[in-house]
């Protein structure tokens, strides 16, 4: 498998250990990260030993500037919908303050904000794949918040489409 770094965000661990965007994971602890590695339960199982985690990047073939294939990506953007209520049983779902499903954005009045109702069409600017909790979140372009993209209830089944 692939499993290059696509971000470093500045202030994480990842960033003042220097990790480069570009880099493939070869290693977590003493296990080789193959297609087969299932990166969830493998990072979960380290949490519940209290394993502290020790990742190994392929760096050799990244040169200044070079990303290893991946191209700088910038102003990209993508459409998405939420898809109709008997395809995911949503109506509309829950703005998020941060990618994490706890932190409900609430408007002045203390109600939930949604989004998505009537199929209505959101421009987002980041998709984030939680490892550990296996969600996707989506950051609107607007600075409102994120979006979930899989029910949480059965993270198989896709809440949203792409539509541009």
């Amino acid at each position: 498998g692939d499993f290059r770094v696509l971000e470093v965000r500045p202030g994480t661990q990842a960033h003042e250990k220097g990790v480069r965007k570009g880099w493939s994971l070869k290693k977590a602890n003493d296990t080789e990260i193959t297609e087969e590695t299932n990166m969830k339960e493998l990072f979960i199982r380290f949490r519940q030993i209290g394993a502290p985690i020790t990742l190994v990047f392929e760096t050799s073939e990244i040169e200044d500037g070079d990303l290893g294939g991946i191209e700088e990506e910038e102003d990209v953007t993508w459409t998405y919908r939420l898809k109709r209520e008997e395809l995911c049983g949503y109506r509309s779902v829950g703005l998020r303050n941060s990618p994490d499903m706890k932190d409900v954005a609430y408007d002045k009045n203390n109600n939930i904000i949604e989004i998505g109702a009537n199929q209505q069409e959101f421009i987002v600017i980041e998709r984030l794949h939680d490892i550990l909790s296996a969600q996707i979140y989506l950051r609107l372009e607007d600075g409102s918040g994120w979006v979930f993209a899989l029910d949480p209830r059965d993270k198989e089944r896709e809440i949203v489409e792409l539509v541009g």
